[in-house]
C-alpha cells in the first residue's frame, strides 16, 4: 500500500485505497486444517492483558481458502476467554497438568508452525459485515475424522 503525505501525525495522510482487497468469509462450520503462525501477547484496547493469535489454512486445498488465516485475540484476564486459549493449547499438546498451572510460561514460539483444527463460526457486524470466528478447535486427527465423515454422507 503506498502513502504520501505527512506521516508525523500533522495533517492527512493519503492512502491508495484502489488496491484494497476485502473476501468473503469462508464457508461455517469447515473445518480447517491450520498451522499457527503466530501467538503473541500484547495489551488490549483497556489496558488489560490479551494474547493475538493468527493461523494460516493448509487444507483444503481448495484455491480460495488454502493459504486464508483465522485471528483470535484472547484476553488473558477473563476466566472465560482464558478456557479458549486451554482448549487450543490442550490441541498443540500442552499436558493437562501445565494446562490447571497457575503460572504457565506461555511462550508462543514454542507453538509456531504446529498443526490444528478449526470448527470456523461467523459473527456479523453491522459496519463490517460477517467474519469467521473459531468456533472450537480439535488436534490434526479431527480434521481428517471430519472429512471421511463428511465424505461417507455425502450422495454418490
Amino acid at each position: 500500500m503506498s502513502t504520501r503525505g505527512k506521516q508525523s501525525g500533522e495533517g492527512p495522510v493519503t492512502v491508495d485505497l484502489s488496491k484494497a482487497k476485502t473476501m468473503e468469509p469462508l464457508p461455517t462450520p469447515g473445518p480447517y486444517l491450520v498451522i499457527l503462525t503466530k501467538m503473541a501477547p500484547g495489551t488490549s484496547g483497556s489496558g488489560g492483558r490479551k494474547v493475538d493469535i493468527e493461523t494460516q489454512v493448509v487444507e483444503p486445498e481448495t484455491p480460495g481458502i488454502k493459504g486464508r488465516k483465522f485471528f483470535e485475540s484472547i484476553n488473558l484476564d477473563n476466566e472465560y476467554t482464558l478456557g479458549r486459549l486451554q482448549s487450543i493449547l490442550r490441541v498443540l499438546g500442552v499436558s493437562d497438568d501445565d494446562l490447571k498451572s497457575s503460572e504457565f510460561a506461555l511462550k508462543g514460539e514454542d507453538f509456531i508452525g504446529k498443526s490444528f483444527t478449526i470448527f470456523a463460526g461467523m459473527r456479523s457486524d453491522p459496519n463490517f459485515g460477517d467474519r469467521n470466528t473459531i468456533a472450537r478447535v480439535g488436534d490434526e486427527a479431527a480434521y481428517r475424522a471430519a472429512v471421511e465423515a463428511a465424505s461417507a454422507a455425502a450422495p454418490v
